[in-house]
């Protein structure tokens, strides 16, 4: 007998967490967080926890860089696949805490850990594919461009982090958490430009077509780094303001 619907799925995802998901992760939110929760309904009958969906999720995402290198003429088709479904599952583990009310601390953070280790992994592996790419604009460089391009996201997330401990809040907050009211840059612009990231695997599929993986690297490592700038920029502004 099913203990679990699509609606107590649904219910879980209530209004403070939509806009937070929206403010600071769009794609997810439009694409794969609907296609989430008709995966977490069978899970969750099956009595499957937030924890081994999270450990399925890192064990694809230490594959990404083996699919680049060993999967031949299809690695890009296998790299995107395996990337979109990390995603999708990146969303069930929460759903299904939320719906069982089984969060913990050390859920949070192995989805921590994990989101770090996937995307190391996936910058890495599509810098490995546009290595591979004719006449590309890398000149072999993609690989160590892809791994930049993760440690300036990385720090960027890891200031995030820290200074959540100095002062309450994220500096990414949306309007009506406490963060007080918005300008255009941090309630408009930056929204729609934060989450971008998640629309990597579909830019893979996309750009391995027309031999334009190295610029997809290229826009990872400006992307990347204007994160780091306005994060940088953010923290010290908050903790300007409270001391």
């Amino acid at each position: 007998m099913m203990r679990y619907n699509l609606a107590d799925v649904r219910a879980s995802y209530d209004a403070k967490k939509a806009r937070e998901e929206w403010h600071g992760d769009w794609v997810s939110a439009a694409v794969y967080r609907p296609l989430s929760f008709f995966l977490t309904v069978p899970l969750l009958n099956l009595s499957v926890s937030a924890s081994q969906v999270t450990l399925v999720g890192m064990a694809m995402a230490f594959a990404l860089p083996l699919l680049a290198l060993f999967a031949g003429g299809h690695a890009h088709v296998g790299v995107a696949v395996l990337a979109i479904g990390f995603v999708i599952l990146d969303c069930v583990d929460g759903n299904i805490a939320r719906v069982t009310a089984t969060a913990s601390k050390s859920g949070h953070y192995l989805d921590f850990l994990t989101d770090i280790v996937f995307r190391v992994a996936l910058y890495a592996a599509v810098g490995i594919l546009a290595d591979r790419e004719v006449a590309g604009v890398l000149g072999g460089q993609g690989l160590a461009l892809g791994l930049l391009a993760a440690l300036l996201a990385i720090v960027g997330r890891l200031s995030r982090v820290f200074t959540r401990q100095l002062s309450p809040g994220d500096v990414y907050a949306p309007a009506g958490d406490g963060e007080g009211p918005k300008g255009f840059v941090d309630g408009v612009l930056l929204p729609a430009l934060s989450g971008l990231d998640r629309l990597l695997p579909l830019l893979v599929l996309a750009a391995n077509w027309w031999g334009g993986l190295g610029w997809v690297i290229l826009w990872l490592v400006a992307y990347s780094a204007a994160d780091l700038a306005y994060t940088q920029y953010a923290v010290f502004r908050r903790l300007a303001a409270t001391g």
